[in-house]
């Protein structure tokens, strides 16, 4: 018992001095060398803590936009990043590949007067000078069914709700009126990054009139 409370005093001192010797505070200890070490240890687990959410963070804000400018450099109504996950790209009228990489999802309204197929011509034109590769186009992506399921049922695989959002009808019932579908890949480095982008009229009450989406994923090269 007597062992027991030496170790948690001892411990209790060691906290004091770790405390006060963050705030400034000059304390005589019979071990110089050993609390030096201590305080030194503690300063570099912080800083490996610091630089590690500071790298997942830019990983997670990485901006696709750099790569494919957005459409009339709209900002984003719904910006979902959904993180390492499989996604399904239709790759054609009756065929479905799964990837599996880092997904984001992003929900544009586009600005008065302009055209779902403007926009498809935009991403289309865009991708080619980037050097990228354009998979599968079509016009119709809602006649598409590939083994029993509907073009929908492949294409909102993590897709967020926004129910009780001023535009998450118009996000929801975006589902039932696109009228554009592209898949295309862009290379870079160490990664490949495939884009979905979907454009079409906005929901019933139409509260957004013409948006797009654009689903990007990024996977991994391997060597």
């Amino acid at each position: 018992m007597k062992k027991q409370l030496r170790l948690t005093f001892s411990a209790l001192v060691m906290g004091i001095l770790l405390v006060f010797s963050g705030c400034g505070v000059t304390v005589k200890v019979d071990d110089p060398v050993g609390a030096a070490r201590a305080a030194r240890d503690a300063a570099e687990r912080n800083r490996q803590t610091e630089t590690a959410t500071t790298e997942q963070a830019a990983t997670d804000g990485r901006d696709f936009s750099e790569i494919l400018p957005v459409f009339a450099d709209r900002d984003a109504v719904f910006d979902d990043q959904i993180g390492f996950e499989e996604y399904y790209l239709v790759e054609n009228d009756s065929t479905v590949r799964t990837i599996a990489g880092s997904i984001w999802r992003q929900f544009y309204s586009a600005p008065e007067g302009r055209s779902p197929l403007e926009i498809m011509r935009y991403y289309q034109k865009t991708i080619n000078d980037n050097g990228g590769t354009i998979i599968f186009q079509t016009r119709d992506p809602l006649s598409i069914e590939i083994d029993g399921k509907g073009f929908i049922s492949y294409y909102n695989k993590e897709k967020l709700d926004h129910i009780g959002h001023r535009g998450g009808w118009d996000y929801n019932a975006f589902n039932r009126n696109l009228s554009e579908y592209l898949l295309a890949k862009i290379s870079q480095d160490d990664s490949d990054i495939y884009f979905a982008i979907t454009a079409g009229r906005g929901g019933s009450l139409e509260h957004l009139d013409v948006v797009f989406e654009i689903v990007s994923v990024e996977t991994e090269i391997l060597d």
